[in-house]
């Protein structure tokens, strides 16, 4: 594939500006009082980009609007998923309303969500 294809299939989520969901959970990660709680916002994935996500840990946050609410796109999100956890990742989703009315939740949920990669990475460490 060569980068102009590259390019202009990711280009819808390039060049799109985060909504306000995302940019208050972004605001708001630094919350989380969790050593190797690093990430990094738009990352790739295989063929996939997530909101937000910290390689080290495998975890991947998704901030999801009504459109996710659709029977199509919950498909497509599914198959997402299950692409993403066959490579070793966890997916966590949030909606948008969520995140903007109720913060401490969504950070409570992701604390423990980093919490459990944690435990879960130490018993499975990668093979070399």
């Amino acid at each position: 594939m060569s980068k102009l294809d590259r390019f202009k299939r990711r280009g819808g989520r390039d060049g799109r500006t985060e909504t306000d969901a995302e940019h208050v959970l972004w605001e708001n990660l630094y919350r989380i009082p969790l050593e190797g709680t690093h990430f990094r916002r738009q990352i790739e994935i295989g063929p996939y980009r997530a909101d937000f996500g910290s390689l080290r840990l495998k975890l991947l946050i998704e901030i999801d609007g009504p459109i996710h609410q659709e029977p199509e796109q919950k498909k497509r999100d599914l198959r997402r998923d299950h692409w993403l956890e066959s490579e070793g990742y966890r997916v966590i989703r949030f909606s948008n309303h969520d995140v903007t009315t109720d913060m401490n939740s969504v950070l409570g949920a992701i604390g423990l969500a980093i919490e459990n990669q944690k435990h879960t990475l130490d018993d499975n460490p990668p093979r070399r």
